[in-house]
């Protein structure tokens, strides 16, 4: 029997030092685990890593493609103190040229077994920020320079 929970996941983004060190050391961002306000994580390769070519002879030819570049899609409520902390991380991209930060998503128990390593990463832009009669959530987009899978 397989048995999944959210709350087995965490999401950590580490600034550069250099980022870290002019915000006054931001530090790594955590997301995830019991009680946090994350609703989905969602980690996508841009293109296909391999394409294949039929010809009317009944040959074909395989074609690899090595990009890894990509997105990851954080969806948390809007009432989760990490987004007052994107919205500092965004002004100050925008304002200055820093390197960009890497994201890992990894297991939530004593393994730490990590399942994704995203490399110079930014946040695409400031979500819609909306105010209704009830809190909502929020899709914070980041684009990736490369992503691996263990």
């Amino acid at each position: 029997m397989a048995r999944y929970s959210l709350n087995k996941y965490i999401l950590s983004i580490k600034p550069s030092n250099e980022l870290a060190s002019a915000m006054n050391d931001f530090g790594t961002i955590s997301i995830g685990g019991e009680g946090s306000y994350l609703d989905n994580v969602s980690i996508n390769l841009d293109r296909n890593m391999w394409n294949t070519t039929g010809f009317s002879t009944g040959a074909w030819v395989h074609t690899k493609d090595l990009s890894k570049t990509g997105t990851v899609s954080i969806t948390l409520s809007q009432l989760s103190p990490e987004v007052q902390r994107f919205i500092r991380l965004c002004e100050t991209f925008y304002d200055n040229d820093y390197e960009g930060f890497t994201i890992t998503l990894s297991t939530n128990d004593t393994d730490r077994r990590v399942i994704s390593t995203c490399i110079d990463c930014y946040i695409q832009k400031i979500p819609s920020q909306d105010f209704a009669s009830s809190a909502g959530n929020q899709t914070w987009v980041f684009t990736c320079g490369k992503i691996t899978f263990s």
